[in-house]
């Protein structure tokens, strides 16, 4: 907390609600404590909006023009990339919302070739390599007369583990929950093989995903305990001072 912001605050808090009065030592102790309360709402108030889950959401908007598909090897959103695996060149890409051919979903989207290139996986990672928060996504058939199928996500975390969801996905958006935490990165990866044995095996599905929703891992539990002590402390320096 810098020093001079809360000189800033003692000041305007002392202006602003209490009379000065002069030659009276209990009253200016009185005045300190109640300083030394402002402050200790103020550290609390700053404390607990830096551990408040800053959640971003992917949307894709602002790329593709209304009818256009934008190919991209690589997406940059709000500090977070995507990126493709090809080795062939762009087979991923950015749909706009009226975009006559794909499945959107009245907004723009993101979608891949599965067959274009077998193993073809797209990552999700923070710009900074910082951990993150992976909490939901939207995902549907881009194809807008295809079938069921199915992409696994890859989660990668930070302490080692590696966990695989498959989910389902038809001509219809639905909004997948995961709410896994403390994540070094995300892989999103059709499987070699359908859904069902209708679909001729080797014809893979393409996925198409929306409105990711992610967060910043808060600040450290040694910290939130630093701060926690910090204001318990003024506390008990604030009742003296107003006894």
């Amino acid at each position: 907390m810098p020093k001079q912001l809360l000189m800033k605050f003692d000041s305007f808090w002392i202006r602003f609600r209490t009379p000065i009065r002069r030659g009276n030592k209990k009253y200016s102790n009185k005045i300190k404590g109640k300083v030394m309360i402002s402050r200790i709402m103020f550290l609390a108030m700053f404390l607990g909006s830096s551990f408040t889950i800053n959640a971003t959401i992917i949307d894709f908007e602002g790329v593709a023009d209304d009818s256009e598909f934008v190919p991209a090897m690589s997406h940059v959103e709000d500090g977070y990339t995507l990126t493709s695996s090809s080795s062939i060149g762009p087979i991923s890409g950015i749909f706009g919302a009226g975009e006559p051919h794909s499945n959107t979903n009245g907004s723009a989207i993101f979608g891949w070739c599965t067959f274009c290139e077998l193993g073809h996986v797209i990552s999700l990672q923070r710009i900074d390599r910082g951990s993150f928060d992976f909490l939901s996504f939207d995902v549907a058939n881009l194809d807008p007369e295809g079938d069921i199928g199915i992409v696994d996500i890859t989660g990668f975390f930070t302490d080692g583990r590696i966990v695989t969801a498959s989910v389902n996905f038809s001509t219809v958006w639905t909004t997948e929950f995961l709410n896994w935490t403390g994540l070094d990165q995300v892989d999103f990866q059709s499987p070699l093989f359908p859904l069902i044995p209708e679909v001729e095996p080797g014809l893979l599905l393409d996925p198409a995903i929306d409105n990711l929703v992610m967060a910043r891992v808060p600040l450290p539990t040694s910290m939130a305990l630093f701060g926690l002590g910090f204001i318990l402390l003024s506390a008990s320096r604030a009742r003296k001072s107003i006894i």
